[in-house]
């Protein structure tokens, strides 16, 4: 999946104003090398998990996203809308995906900052 405007809009502001080392989206996009979608409802349905329970039909609003980097770590993702009436799919994924996304850009800044502390 490809990076939101908004998040492209942002390395690009903090783009134009670096002189230092700095993790990029691109630098990020290049490490992934799988991302999955579970909807959390048809998964536990799939399982047998019973799914009748009072609030379990929830599940089927929340959005897992797991992107998998080159080197095997795995980044989890979530999203679910405060009103079933507002569940779209596709919005859900997007949001699941830059919710792991950003968390990625975390890890990757801290691995900038060890490297930069070492040189």
């Amino acid at each position: 999946m490809e990076a939101s405007r908004s998040l492209r809009a942002s390395d690009e502001i903090a783009g134009e104003k670096a002189t230092a080392p700095r993790v990029t989206l691109a630098d990020l996009e290049s490490k992934i090398v799988r991302t999955v979608f579970i909807n959390a409802g048809a998964a536990a349905r799939k399982m047998d998990i019973p799914t009748d329970a009072p609030g379990q039909d929830t599940l089927d609003l929340l959005t897992i996203c797991i992107i998998t980097m080159k080197n095997g770590f795995r980044q989890i993702g979530k999203a679910a809308p405060a009103d079933p009436r507002n569940f779209d799919r596709r919005i859900g994924e997007r949001y699941a995906y830059e919710d792991a996304f950003k968390g990625l850009w975390h890890l990757e800044g801290y691995l900038l900052c060890e490297k930069l502390a070492t040189e």
